[in-house]
């Protein structure tokens, strides 16, 4: 597996995306694909998204990135690729040293004086994966971690698939 690393400032915050792509494995011969409704997780029981909604989003922001390079959208029976997708939401606690007064903001006035403060950063995992359906073979993988700062769905979905798909390679184009 060829794998990039790069991160991006996006609507949503710092998203870090990671990219393994099989080696050798040419896209342009494939002409079409499909977005299958993927997983979403959630960090606690409560639903707090709608999982059709995070579908819809996902699957507009697939599609709007692959037809873009030239690829086709087609029924599940006669695509050629696959799009698939899992989504997790988490909470992850910080601890961080709260410094002298002005130097460090805090979230709570409690918390001023205090040498030390816990905050909670939303940060969302989104995996996407492009599997060949004839063969089942998974030939593209993007992992993006977004820190989730602006709270607009939407935004931070699309913009985590735009970078996710910034490398991906135009069917359109010579080698």
């Amino acid at each position: 597996m060829l794998t990039w690393m790069f991160a991006v400032c996006s609507f949503s915050g710092l998203a870090q995306i990671d990219i393994d792509a099989e080696k050798n494995v040419d896209f342009r011969k494939f002409k079409t694909f499909t977005v299958q409704q993927g997983q979403v997780i959630y960090q606690s029981n409560e639903r707090k998204k709608d999982e059709k909604r995070i579908f819809a989003i996902l699957k507009d922001a697939i599609v709007k990135e692959l037809t873009s390079r030239g690829y086709e959208v087609a029924s599940d029976s006669t695509a050629e690729l696959s799009v698939s997708y899992v989504y997790q939401e988490r909470g992850v606690a910080a601890t961080q040293n709260g410094g002298p007064l002005g130097q460090t903001p805090v979230d709570n006035p409690a918390n001023v004086e205090a040498a030390e403060r816990t905050t909670t950063i939303n940060t969302d995992i989104l995996i996407l994966e492009i599997e060949q359906i004839k063969t089942k073979n998974s030939l593209w993988t993007a992992t993006c971690t977004m820190n989730d700062l602006q709270r607009d769905l939407a935004k931070t979905l699309s913009s985590a698939v735009a970078s996710a798909f910034k490398k991906f390679p135009a069917r359109n184009k010579k080698k």
